[in-house]
This record gives C-alpha cells, sequence and structure tokens, in this order.
C-alpha cells in the first residue's frame, strides 16, 4: 500500500512539472513536456507489473496517468498545433486499448482539449477536423441510435461529450471562411438540442453562451439573411424560461455586431439604438464598451445624413457612463468608429465639415492619451485615414494646412 501511494505522489508531481511547461503556451515547451512524457513511458516500459487490491492484477502500471496526457494536450492546445495534440491523443487511445490499465484513457477532456486545439489552429481543415472527432465521441459514447448505452455503442471512447466540446467546434465554424460557415454551426446547435432532449444530460445542457457564439458566427456572415437568422436565435433565448439562456451584454453585442456589417444602413442603425437602450435601462445587464462600439460601427455605415452626429452621441454616453463603470470606457475601435463615422457624413457638397470633425476626434484621443488614457492612443491607421479625408476636401485651405500638419507629425514619430 506504502508502494502505491508513493507512486500516486510521483505522478501527481511529474504532472505539476509537465503543468509548468504546458502554461508557457510556446511550441518549444510543448515539445519540452511531450518529451518527457515519453520518456516516463519508456521507463515505464521496463516496469514489471504490480498487483495490488484495485483488480490491476497482471496490468503494466506506469508512472503517468491521463491527466499527464491532458496536460500536454493543452500545451499542444495553447500553442495552436492541432496536428500534434491530434497524434498525442491518438497514442493515448493506442495505449489505452493495448495495456488496458485501470482507468488509464482517454476521457472528456481528453477529446475537449483536442477539438478545442483544431478550433484554435486556424487552418481551412480545422472546423472539419473538429466536428469529425465530436462525431466519433457521440457516436461512440451514445451508440448510432443516439442512446446510452444502446447496442451501438463502442468501446474505443467512453468519454461522455461536453458543452465545451461543441463550443469549441462552433468557435471553429465562427473563424472559417467558407460561405455556409454559420449554417454548419447552428447545425451543431441543433444537434445538441436534441441530443440534450433526449438525454437531459447536465454535461450538454445548452446556455447563453453557446447562442451567442452562433449569433456572432452569423455575425460574420455573408449570407443575405444572416441579420434575420441572428435575430431569431436571440428571440429564442430572450423567449427562453430557463435562466441560463437569457441573452447577455455579449449576445447584445454579437447581435449589433451582426446589424453593423448586415448592410442594411439607416434600419440597422435604428435598431442598434433600439438594442443599445434596451441595455442602457436595463439594471442587470447593461452595455458594455462592445456594444457601444458596434453601435457606432452601424452608424458609420448607415449612410444616414447625420451618422455623425450619431455615433459622436453614443460616443459622448460612454465617456460620462465609464467615469462610473469601467466596462463602457471606449476604446480606440471605438474612437475610430466615429471618426469613420464623421467621414461618412456628407452634406451636400460639403465634404470639410465631416473631415474637420473627424480631425477633432482624433485632437480628443491625443489629449486624453496625454493624460493617461491609454484606450485612446491613435494608431498610424487612424492618423493615415483622417490625413486622407482632410486632403479629400479640394480647396479647403483649413482642411488642406491640418492634413500637412498631420502628414508631418506621422513622419516624425516614424523616425
Amino acid at each position: 500500500k506504502k508502494k502505491k501511494n508513493k507512486k500516486k505522489e510521483d505522478i501527481v508531481s511529474f504532472n505539476q512539472e509537465l503543468d509548468l511547461f504546458a502554461r508557457e503556451g510556446f511550441p518549444e515547451a510543448a515539445e519540452t513536456a511531450e518529451a518527457m512524457l515519453f520518456e516516463k513511458l519508456r521507463e515505464a516500459a521496463i516496469s514489471s507489473p504490480l498487483d495490488d487490491d484495485d483488480g490491476d492484477e497482471g496490468r503494466v502500471i506506469i508512472g503517468c496517468d491521463v491527466i499527464s496526457f491532458n496536460t500536454v494536450l493543452n500545451a499542444w492546445s495553447r500553442c495552436g498545433n492541432a496536428q500534434r495534440a491530434s497524434a498525442l491523443l491518438g497514442r493515448l487511445e493506442h495505449l489505452s486499448d493495448t495495456l488496458h490499465v485501470l482507468h488509464f484513457g482517454p476521457n472528456s477532456v481528453s477529446y475537449a482539449t483536442c477539438i478545442s486545439a483544431w478550433a484554435r489552429s486556424g487552418l481551412a481543415r480545422a472546423p472539419f477536423e473538429a466536428e469529425l472527432l465530436l462525431d466519433r465521441v457521440e457516436s461512440s459514447f451514445y451508440g448510432k441510435d443516439g442512446d446510452a448505452g444502446g447496442d451501438g455503442r463502442r468501446t474505443t471512447i467512453v468519454a461522455p461529450p461536453t458543452i465545451h466540446m461543441y463550443s469549441s467546434v462552433i468557435n471553429a465554424w465562427s473563424h472559417s471562411r467558407r460561405s455556409d460557415a454559420a449554417k454548419r454551426a447552428e447545425r451543431i446547435l441543433i444537434r445538441l438540442e436534441d441530443l440534450y432532449t433526449s438525454s437531459a444530460s447536465s454535461n450538454i445542457k445548452p446556455n447563453a453562451v453557446l447562442y451567442t457564439s452562433i449569433i456572432n458566427c452569423w455575425g460574420r456572415s455573408r449570407d443575405a439573411a444572416a441579420v434575420e437568422h441572428a435575430e431569431a436565435i436571440f428571440a429564442r433565448m430572450k423567449n427562453s424560461t430557463d435562466p441560463d439562456m437569457q441573452p447577455n451584454e455579449f449576445t447584445y453585442a454579437a447581435l449589433l455586431n451582426a446589424w453593423s456589417n448586415s448592410g442594411r444602413g439607416i434600419e440597422a442603425a435604428e435598431r442598434a439604438d433600439e438594442l443599445v437602450q434596451e441595455l442602457e435601462t436595463d439594471d442587470q445587464r447593461g452595455p458594455n464598451v462592445y456594444t457601444y462600439t458596434n453601435a457606432i460601427k452601424a452608424w458609420a455605415r448607415s449612410g444616414h445624413a447625420e451618422c455623425g452626429c450619431r455615433a459622436e452621441d453614443i460616443l459622448n454616453r460612454m465617456l460620462t457612463a465609464s467615469e462610473h463603470d469601467e466596462r463602457v470606457r471606449p476604446n480606440v475601435y471605438t474612437f475610430t468608429s466615429v471618426i469613420d463615422a464623421w467621414i461618412s457624413q456628407k452634406k451636400g457638397n460639403q465634404r470639410s465639415e465631416g473631415a474637420l470633425n473627424a480631425d477633432r476626434i482624433l485632437r480628443k484621443m491625443t489629449e486624453l492619451t496625454s493624460e493617461g488614457y491609454d484606450n485612446a492612443k491613435p494608431d498610424k491607421f487612424v492618423y493615415s485615414k483622417v490625413m486622407k479625408a482632410l486632403e479629400a476636401c479640394g480647396s479647403d485651405r483649413k482642411a488642406l494646412s491640418r492634413a500637412e500638419e498631420l502628414r508631418k507629425q506621422v513622419h516624425k514619430n516614424s523616425m
């Protein structure tokens, strides 16, 4: 018994050492952690079987466990190397099938980590690989008929699917450039809903985070009906009696992003105003910097005759509210969106008004930066944007003079 306890203590210590490398997030650290794991396996290969009271008689007891593998899987996932994570998962499956050591085999964390690695990889095939691995877990655990413990259950995978697996697959699709990415992501959600209805497993209970991810997918889609799909998901969340399904400020931000990308002009801007007003009068949720910034983007792209004024009005509300709520503190993207709105605002042939107001916002950014407001620090792209708008003002001497001043300032800063 003392010998067995000592082995467990050694494994815990080994896993802690692996975790130090896994947390670094660099490929070199993951490589080192995996080399340590493989060395431990080679040492175990020459160890003798151990008889104990847990029914492990005749089985090889090795100096690591599934946590060791999961830690290295996490190391590969953190640096986005899905191929290495998949190869390691395959090795764990092989060891489990050949050694038959009790409690030594991939679990839900193993598969969720590998799926997450694919979602983070940025590879074109990532969503397909992530979904394929989810398919394997589902079909093996529930069987072909979808019933846990049914005749179709395979013994290769005994790990139940978790909500994190579905979330990672949806995240993988949300970053895909395929035109059908949002539809594929929503199909995963429908599949999850059906599975949850039939199994009632708390491990796969849909929540607001998952539905928000689907809205994000539609927000990035170029589908002409993307905003209708996003609104439909949003409506289902609001109408749900489940408190875990209620939309939060990030859900609103995702829907606002969908409207700002919809190309619906004034309709999108007016809907953005409605959504922001809902949050501003909601004591529990309230807006954040993302909801406000996406609303400003909707006005910047609206083509409205006073889009600059409307965008700056939102900015001013943010600046006032941020005095007691840091969540709404505007950042460089917020200010840049207001600049875009002023540049887009054109009354008649007076192009200079919008450009000069854009420059005024830029001055505000530099002023706030000098006061220690680092979130507002303009970069070279902001300077370039304003400079080009001023240069396009034709014969307006004030605008052209300011454009030349900005050009000299940009040149000075680049030296």
